[in-house]
């Protein structure tokens, strides 16, 4: 659906019982609106959780992956898609970064 004016929501939870008998839970989400679609998707189970949340706008997708393993150590891990770190900090920071004109052009001469 590519009209602008459409808005959409899914879910879906999976539940099933591993060899050990502890549950997995997986969880899918998405919201859409125009080209702007926010995707979720969780894994649970006895050993290790798994987060990704991905951000769409046209064709530029932001993911940020977390991973939790048995022993409880973490990993995260962002993927840019058509967009690189620097831009995207930009488009994230400027707005926030109005009242420090200052520091403005010393980052966009690190990006561009």
């Amino acid at each position: 659906m590519n009209d602008p004016h459409s808005h959409v929501f899914t879910q879906s939870t999976m539940v099933t019982i591993g060899e050990d008998g502890q549950p997995r839970v997986v969880e899918n989400s998405v919201r859409k609106s125009g080209d702007v679609k926010e995707t979720r998707r969780s894994l649970r189970d006895g050993e290790r959780e798994e987060m990704a949340i991905g951000h769409t706008i046209g064709d530029r997708t932001h993911i940020i992956e977390k991973k939790r393993d048995k022993d409880g150590n973490v990993r995260r891990q962002q993927r840019f898609v058509n967009l690189d770190e620097c831009k995207f900090f930009l488009l994230s920071v400027i707005p926030c970064l109005c009242l420090l004109c200052l520091r403005v052009p010393l980052l966009l001469q690190q990006c561009f």
